[in-house]
C-alpha cells in the first residue's frame, strides 16, 4: 500500500466516522450544509485519492511524486482541520446570524401552484433567450433552484395531507417534470439536486424522528440508490441525451455496474466515486513547484469578476482553474469541467496560509447554514431551496469551487427574490402568503435555547450567556 492509498483509507474513515459519530448524537439533524460537505470530502479526496493511486500517474493529469502527495496531505489538514476548528468555535456567532434570517410563512396551496407555475417557466426560459455570459448562468441557476425547490415544496404538502388530490397531484407532476429535465437539459449539478431533493424532503417530513437503527439503513439505501442512479448518468456524461435515447443510455451504464459488481472489479468503483480530483490537485501541487503556476486569491477574483460581462469588463476576465489547468498541461476539450479540488485551487491561490483562510471562511459559512436549516427545518420553503443548493455544496470540494460557491450565493438570492415574486404575484389574486404563519424552530436540545430548567426560552430566542461545551457544540 503506497502513500496515496493510505491518505485516501484515512481520510473516508476519519471523516466517516466523524460524520456518523455527529448524526447518531443527534439525529434529528443529520441532513445539513455541513454534513453535505463532508460527504464531498469523504467522496473526492478519499476515493478520489484511490482512484488516483489505481491509475498509478496515468490519469488525464495526474503526476504522482512524493512531494506532490506530502503537500496534499498537509493542505488537507490545513484546510479542512481550519474548518472543523472554526465550525465548531463559531457557534456563538452564526447562531445570532441564524435569527437575522426570518422566514414567517410555510407552504400553501396556492403557494405551491404559484411556484409550479414559476418552476416551468424559468426552467424553459434559459433555451429560448440568445446565450451571454453570467445571464445565462443565472436563468439556469433560477430554473433549476425553483424547480427543485418546488419539488420539496409540493412533495411536503402531500406527505402531510397524503389522501388530498390536489396536493398528489402537484407533487407527482413536480417530481415527474423535475425527473425529466434535469435528466435531459441541466447536468450532473441539477441531477443530484433533484435527487438530494427526495432524500431531504422524506428526512424532515417522515424520518428523522424514527429509531437511529432505522434511519441509518434507511440512509444507506438512499444513499445506494442515489449512487447507482447517478454512476450511471456519469457513465453516457457528455454523450447527446434525449428522451428517446435516455432509457437505453441509462441502461448501458447500469449495465457497466452490474458487471463490474457481479465480477467483484470494485477499480471501477474507485474511478466512478472519486474521479480525476486529486489528480488534477497532484498536477497543481507538481507544477507550482516547477514553475511560477498559480495565482494569488484567484477563486475570489473569479467569483467578483463572473457577473460581470467580459465586453465590459476592465482588462482580461479571469478565467476558472478547470479551463486554466487543462489549457497549461496541453489537455482541453473532453466538453466538460476539470474538479481540481477546494485544496487545490487554495494551493493555487497561495499556498498553506490560504489553505487556512478558505478554511476559516468554509467552517463559518457551513455553521451559519447549519443554523438557519435547524431553526427552519419543518419548513418546506426554506428546505426547498436548500435542497436547490445542496448538489453545489457537495460539488465546492470537487471544484471547480468558485463556480460552485457562486451557485450557492445565487441559490440564497434567488430564494429571496422568488419569495418576492410569489408575494407580489399571488397579492394580484387577493392571496396573502403571510397567511400560513411558521414560527421558527427553537433548538430543544441546545442548552443556548433554554433556560436554567431546560425550558425553551419564551420567544425561542439565543441566549449568548450561556456557556456550552465543546462536544455540545
Amino acid at each position: 500500500m503506497n502513500t496515496l492509498q493510505i491518505y485516501g483509507y484515512t481520510v473516508i474513515a476519519f471523516f466517516s466516522i466523524y460524520l456518523l459519530v455527529r448524526c447518531w448524537r443527534d439525529s434529528t439533524n443529520c441532513v445539513t450544509p455541513y454534513h453535505i460537505f463532508l460527504l464531498g470530502i469523504i467522496n473526492f479526496m478519499g476515493f478520489g485519492a484511490l482512484s488516483a493511486a489505481d491509475r498509478g500517474g496515468m490519469g488525464l493529469y495526474s503526476v504522482i511524486t512524493d512531494s506532490a502527495v506530502i503537500t496534499l496531505i498537509f493542505t488537507t489538514i490545513a484546510l479542512y482541520g481550519t474548518m472543523i476548528l472554526v465550525y465548531h468555535a463559531t457557534f456563538r456567532v452564526s447562531g445570532r446570524v441564524a435569527q437575522s434570517v426570518k422566514l414567517n410563512f410555510e407552504a400553501s396551496p396556492p403557494l405551491a401552484i404559484g411556484m409550479a407555475v414559476l418552476a416551468v417557466v424559468t426552467s424553459i426560459l434559459p433555451f429560448l433567450v440568445p446565450r451571454v455570459v453570467f445571464v445565462s448562468q443565472m436563468l439556469v441557476a433560477i430554473g433549476t433552484t425553483t424547480m427543485i425547490a418546488c419539488t420539496v415544496i409540493t412533495l411536503g404538502l402531500w406527505i402531510r395531507s397524503p389522501l388530498n388530490a390536489l396536493y398528489a397531484l402537484l407533487a407527482i407532476g413536480s417530481v415527474a417534470f423535475s425527473a425529466t429535465a434535469t435528466a435531459v437539459g441541466f447536468g450532473r449539478s441539477a441531477q443530484i439536486a433533484f435527487m438530494f431533493s427526495i432524500g431531504i424532503v422524506a428526512y424532515y417530513q417522515i424520518f428523522r424522528n424514527n429509531n437511529r437503527v432505522i434511519l441509518l439503513v434507511g440512509s444507506l439505501i438512499f444513499g445506494a440508490l442515489m449512487l447507482y442512479i447517478v454512476t450511471g448518468l456519469s457513465l453516457v456524461r457528455g454523450q447527446p441525451l434525449n428522451l428517446s435515447s435516455l432509457s437505453g443510455f441509462l441502461s448501458s451504464g447500469y449495465l457497466k455496474i452490474s458487471n463490474a459488481l457481479s465480477s467483484a472489479d470494485f477499480s471501477i468503483a474507485t474511478q466512478l466515486l472519486g474521479g480525476d480530483t486529486v489528480d488534477a490537485a497532484l498536477s497543481i501541487f507538481y507544477l507550482k513547484e516547477s514553475s511560477t503556476f498559480g495565482e494569488r486569491f484567484h477563486m475570489v477574483k473569479w467569483i467578483l469578476a463572473n457577473p460581470i460581462p467580459r465586453e465590459i469588463f476592465p482588462g482580461a476576465k479571469p478565467e476558472g482553474l478547470a479551463y486554466i489547468l487543462p489549457r497549461f498541461v496541453g489537455r482541453e476539450g473532453g466538453g466538460f469541467s476539470i474538479g481540481c479540488s477546494f485544496v487545490g485551487h487554495a494551493w493555487y491561490d497561495g499556498g498553506y496560509y490560504v489553505c487556512v483562510i478558505y478554511g476559516a471562511a468554509a467552517g463559518l459559512f457551513l455553521r451559519v447554514g447549519d443554523e438557519v436549516v435547524r431553526r427552519y427545518s419543518n419548513n418546506t420553503i426554506l428546505l426547498g431551496f436548500f435542497a436547490a443548493a445542496s448538489a453545489n455544496i457537495l460539488m465546492i470540494v470537487r471544484g471547480d469551487s468558485g463556480l460552485y460557491i457562486l451557485n450557492v450565493l445565487m441559490a440564497a438570492i434567488i430564494a429571496f427574490g422568488v419569495t418576492k415574486v410569489l408575494r407580489t404575484g399571488l397579492s394580484l389574486f387577493g392571496y396573502n402568503i403571510d397567511a400560513v404563519a411558521y414560527n421558527p424552530n427553537p433548538q430543544l436540545a441546545d442548552p443556548r435555547y433554554t433556560d436554567e430548567y431546560g425550558e425553551v426560552l419564551a420567544d425561542g430566542s439565543y441566549d449568548d450567556s450561556r456557556e456550552v461545551s465543546w462536544n455540545q457544540r
